[in-house]
């Protein structure tokens, strides 16, 4: 009985290790603002990011944030989409698990890398 307890613990204890790491790579990644200035203040300017446009012309700009470290691995990285005026229009912390909520008209198609201090003056 005595082996048992003693098992329990150290498996509760390492699972609530585990979870708080979890949610704190989580929060690291979790988007600290709206706009993209709050992007850039949170994550800097060393990203990459793509403009997108769907299917009524409308711009957008596609940014992939740092890889997110956890214990069990991602299939992909966290993804932040920014509307024409800068705003966050939705983002996910596993492109490879989760697809974005925000569907907009048509499919969005990739467009050319554009660097991030372009779109610090653009998106203000």
């Amino acid at each position: 009985m005595r082996a048992f307890l003693v098992f329990l613990v150290i498996a509760l204890w390492g699972g609530s290790c585990l979870f708080f790491h979890e949610r704190a790579a989580y929060r690291a990644i979790e988007p600290h603002g709206a706009t993209f200035d709050d992007f850039v203040r949170q994550f800097g300017i060393d990203v990459y990011c793509v403009r997108l446009v769907d299917a009524e012309q409308t711009g957008y700009t596609l940014c992939i944030g740092p890889r997110w470290d956890t214990w069990k691995g991602t299939s992909g990285m966290p993804e932040y989409l920014f509307d024409a005026h800068g705003r966050l229009v939705d983002w996910v912390p596993d492109n490879g698990d989760k697809p974005m909520r925000y569907h907009p008209p048509g499919e969005l198609k990739d467009g050319p890398h554009v660097d991030t201090a372009v779109l610090e003056t653009e998106l203000r």
